[in-house]
């Protein structure tokens, strides 16, 4: 557990990534680009993520939209691996043409609490 971050890593002996059936996985990005894909700034978790990547059904990476166009560190997956990008409403309409036209999913939801 890395405190510092809230987040699980994994090493073999913390998880049986080949035991596990995961339906949807659910998975956070420091960077997400259509060259360079979903990307972390920690080595660990972008392991772990792309293990359960392989093993899951759905992959589903929710991302807030200033997370767009960039690249960051470390490369978890290409986007066509995963099935759909969840993000804010903030997404310029460029970007989202840009990762559309590529067939990339987006699901824009609205993350204001004061409006809910």
């Amino acid at each position: 557990m890395r405190h510092s971050e809230k987040s699980v890593t994994s090493n073999d002996f913390l998880f049986r990534f080949d035991h596990l059936h995961i339906n949807k996985a659910f998975i956070c990005a420091c960077g997400v680009s259509i060259e360079k894909g979903i990307s972390d700034f920690n080595l660990e978790e972008a392991i772990t993520r792309k293990q359960i990547i392989n093993i899951s059904q759905t992959v589903y990476v929710a991302a807030a939209s200033s997370k767009f166009n960039k690249d960051v560190a470390i490369q978890v997956c290409p986007v066509h691996e995963v099935d759909m990008i969840i993000t804010d409403y903030a997404l310029s309409k460029d970007t989202i043409n840009h990762f559309t036209d590529k067939g990339v999913q987006l699901k824009l939801v609205n993350t204001n609490k004061d409006t809910e």
